[in-house]
């Protein structure tokens, strides 16, 4: 590549890279102020002294013990205490392929934590029409009477897009996973509080 060349690609790439960092600057600031917000209207606390022991949480709870795949969650921030429910922003590491490299494993997610009975043992996804694929890269087929009542429950506060659910060691998590990533608006932060709350209710005992 010539000097020329290269001069010309770097000038290119400069102005891309800056506008990458400032709407994930944007992006960012945008989640944080939609949950201080929701927080505000529902009378809940900010609890950040709490992310040590929800990041332990999540760890103990969803982390894979399969060997070559992973999951966890790191970047905790604005944890709302809603009671029986904790509602946050976090970063997922996710591979559950471990054959390929894959292309992009940290997805940012706005999730609802909550307790649910030892017993479940669930990862499926809820696509837009409601159709529940086991996110398990080993054979498992998602339990039918917990997809039926997700699925209702969901459907019941109007879920705009797909949901990923989580039931295991106790604790239960879920989050929407829009086409667009930050796609989530205040309703879709109402929604995710009053599926989780529901959940709760059906899956604790």
């Amino acid at each position: 590549m010539s000097n020329g060349s290269g001069a010309l690609v770097f000038w290119i790439l400069v102005p891309l890279f800056a506008a990458v960092g400032l709407y994930l600057i944007w992006y960012s600031r945008r989640r944080k102020k939609m949950l201080e917000t929701f927080a505000d209207t529902h009378h809940l606390r900010l609890r950040p002294e709490h992310k040590g022991e929800l990041e332990k949480r999540l760890e103990d709870c969803f982390s894979l013990k399969e060997e070559n795949l992973v999951r966890s969650f790191g970047q905790l921030a604005s944890l709302i205490d809603g009671g029986s429910i904790w509602l946050f922003r976090a970063v997922e590491l996710l591979d559950l392929n471990p054959h390929a490299q894959s292309y992009s494993t940290h997805f940012p997610r706005i999730a609802a934590l909550f307790d649910v009975s030892s017993d479940r043992d669930e990862f499926f996804f809820l696509d837009k029409g409601m159709q529940a694929r086991s996110m398990r890269p080993w054979a498992h087929t998602p339990n039918r009477e917990v997809v039926m009542i997700t699925k209702g429950i969901a459907e019941s506060f109007n879920a705009r897009h797909p949901l990923s659910v989580t039931l295991a060691r106790g604790c239960g998590l879920i989050y929407f996973e829009p086409m667009v990533t930050g796609g989530e608006n205040i309703s879709d932060v109402n929604a995710l509080y009053g599926i989780a709350r529901k959940m709760r209710e059906e899956f604790a005992a």
